[in-house]
């Protein structure tokens, strides 16, 4: 399944909309429309959380300051999120080890995040790893290696 942060900040599952998103410009933080659910995806210290209804109910980790690679724990399921090297720029999100999709950018012209996954997610969870997706890439355009 392809999972494409598209134009508009609408999230594509295949050709279908799953979700809209509004995203803040000069802060980490986007408020997501999942399913008709409204969600918060937003920085809490060093973490990135996804809360829904006042609850925070997705949380990624980051391992250390020394890497870009974020362990995701949702509802449904835990992942990780991070380049299989220091020398690759490609993200794999893995599930229990095993690697269950690559995010890329949805276009050699666009810096939207595009995950191919070897299977379905949850909605919640592709507009999550997405969203943290492009929160990396951002940061390491800028140069940035901060963990906030």
């Amino acid at each position: 399944m392809r999972y494409v942060w598209g134009k508009g900040d609408v999230v594509l599952a295949g050709d279908e909309p799953i979700a809209s998103a509004h995203r803040a410009w000069f802060r980490e933080r986007a408020e997501v429309t999942i399913g008709g659910v409204e969600w918060l995806f937003r920085a809490e210290g060093s973490d990135r959380v996804g809360e829904s209804q006042g609850v925070v109910r997705t949380r990624a980790r980051r391992r250390s300051v020394w890497t870009g690679r974020y362990d995701i724990d949702s509802a449904h399921a835990s992942y990780s999120l991070g380049t299989r090297s220091v020398w690759s720029s490609r993200l794999v999100l893995t599930r229990h080890g095993t690697e269950i999709g690559q995010v890329g950018r949805s276009s050699l012209w666009a810096n939207r995040p595009s995950l191919t996954a070897t299977t379905t997610l949850p909605p919640e969870d592709a507009v999550f790893v997405l969203w943290l997706a492009h929160l990396i890439a951002a940061r390491e355009e800028s140069g940035s290696s901060s963990p906030t």
